[in-house]
């Protein structure tokens, strides 16, 4: 067995001086302290908004919600029964699907303008934030 692949060497003792002397240097008490408050200190601490005037024009055009399809067939024999079959099922998936997208899309389209007008909100909030700032 090869010893040195899981970190021994032939001097075991000296091996054994190496990872006490580490242990005494780090105070691990210490260092999880640390992360714990820089990170509490950084979900306090607001970061940047990415947000740009291309992602609230995006999200006020893509609020509707389409699943309309044409419904066709390369089948030579049949293809006109197997055509009609999938149109059936279509529109009765449609009527129990058509409700749920109707709330849906109305809901993108209430929070593409909630987040649109808080966009604004925070570009007149910034403005007057530099204004006192000057």
């Amino acid at each position: 067995m090869n010893h040195a692949v899981f970190g021994r060497s032939g001097n075991d003792n000296a091996t054994r001086q190496i990872m006490s002397d580490t242990r005494q240097i780090i105070d691990t008490a210490k260092l999880m302290a640390d992360i714990r408050e820089r990170l509490r200190e950084e979900a306090l601490t607001p970061g940047p908004i990415a947000v740009t005037d291309d992602d609230i024009r995006a999200l006020q055009e893509e609020t509707e919600i389409d699943f309309r399809r044409n419904i066709t067939t390369h089948r030579k024999y049949f293809g006109w029964a197997y055509v009609r079959f999938r149109r059936w099922v279509y529109r009765e998936i449609r009527m129990a699907v058509d409700p749920i997208i109707a709330r849906q899309t109305a809901m993108n389209r209430r929070l593409a303008r909630i987040v649109f007008e808080q966009s604004r909100e925070i570009e007149r909030l910034k403005r007057r934030l530099d204004d006192l700032a000057e």
